[in-house]
């Protein structure tokens, strides 16, 4: 499973991206459809394993995430449920 981090504009996904770079995890950056899209059309998709490790890391570096999501692939369509740790 993976997850989605939105952001609130554009510059908190460029520093999210360059904060998780940094720390060594694995990120892609990601267009947002249209139905997740409430101020940035950029996410983050992190893989299960690096999601707790990577949204403290945003914590620390004081970047703001406007929603988490879960990803789930149901018969090859993406399926987002808000998720909180």
């Amino acid at each position: 499973m993976e997850y989605l981090l939105t952001f609130p504009n554009t510059h908190y996904a460029i520093q999210a991206e360059q904060v998780l770079l940094a720390r060594k995890v694995a990120v892609r950056a990601f267009t947002l459809p249209p139905s997740l899209t409430d101020g940035c059309g950029i996410g983050l998709l992190i893989n299960e394993a690096e999601i707790t490790h990577s949204v403290c890391f945003l914590e620390e570096a004081k970047v703001r995430v406007a929603s988490i999501f879960s990803v789930k692939n149901d018969l090859g369509e993406r399926r987002y449920q808000l998720w909180s740790p």
